[in-house]
């Protein structure tokens, strides 16, 4: 920890948002250290990211060996995790859950999932500059802005169309979507919805906390991002038309 605490910054280099060795962060990277099945294996090596997308995220290509392995490590992960933490519920943040979400459930069939979505637009120029800003400190290879510009794309593609269909595997009060724009706007009234909609207990528990939390975070600027062209943008529209339409966000942007 004290290693950790030397070299990582105070904020993360994408989006300026808090970052430490004490602090969340992604379950991914957790994973990566302990098994080779890990998304972040392709920051590390992204000539290898569609590789790594394809056979642990999506799991659309590989054997069924992979999707074990996977599904082993992640869940002796998780089982340290509730060891450390006496069993208390846990909460796992990862982009990367979206593509695995029938595997999750076929893991846990008692887990709850809150998925966060966003106007597809944000969500490309958001990886754009997480791409930008993280491969030239963790990655041991070199690709080009236009390598990853077409990844953002299929990834993104590839991810959803998963998502949407595999949600129908789990139960409606397991399952809760709501809007980036609603809970930035009103983050309380989103939890509320979230802890009402899943059934949780705990809420008066929490509720300090998190307005503490919120406190401290009343200061934090979002990136702004340039507009995109016209080309990228008819492309995006073409592409992820149909999340366009599952979300309910209109293409005339």
């Amino acid at each position: 920890e004290r290693i950790l605490k030397a070299a990582m910054p105070e904020t993360r280099p994408q989006d300026n948002v808090k970052a430490g060795a004490t602090l969340p962060i992604e379950e991914e990277f957790a994973m990566g250290s302990i098994s080779h099945t890990s998304w972040v294996h392709g920051l590390y090596f992204p000539k290898n990211i569609y590789k790594a997308f394809d056979e642990y995220v999506t799991f659309t290509k590989g054997d069924s060996e992979i999707k074990n392995h996977w599904k082993e490590h992640f869940d002796f992960f998780l089982k340290k995790l509730s060891f450390r933490y006496k069993g208390k519920r846990l909460l796992l943040k990862s982009p990367a859950n979206t593509g695995r979400l029938k595997e999750l459930y076929e893991l846990y069939p008692d887990a709850r999932f809150i998925h966060i979505h966003r106007n597809p637009m944000e969500v490309y120029l958001s990886n754009e500059r997480l791409y930008e800003k993280i491969l030239p400190l963790i990655g041991f290879q070199k690709v080009t802005s236009e390598f990853m510009q077409e990844h953002i794309l299929y990834a993104y593609e590839e991810m959803y169309k998963k998502y949407l269909h595999d949600k129908s595997f789990i139960p409606d009060d397991h399952i809760v979507e709501i809007s980036y724009e609603s809970f930035v706007t009103s983050p309380l009234d989103a939890i509320h919805h979230i802890y009402n909609h899943l059934g949780l207990d705990g809420l008066s528990t929490a509720l300090p906390l998190l307005a503490k939390e919120l406190q401290g975070s009343a200061n934090y600027k979002p990136n702004i991002y340039n507009n995109l062209d016209a080309e990228k943008q008819a492309e995006i529209k073409k592409r992820w038309g149909f999340a366009f339409e599952a979300f309910g966000y209109s293409t005339g942007v």
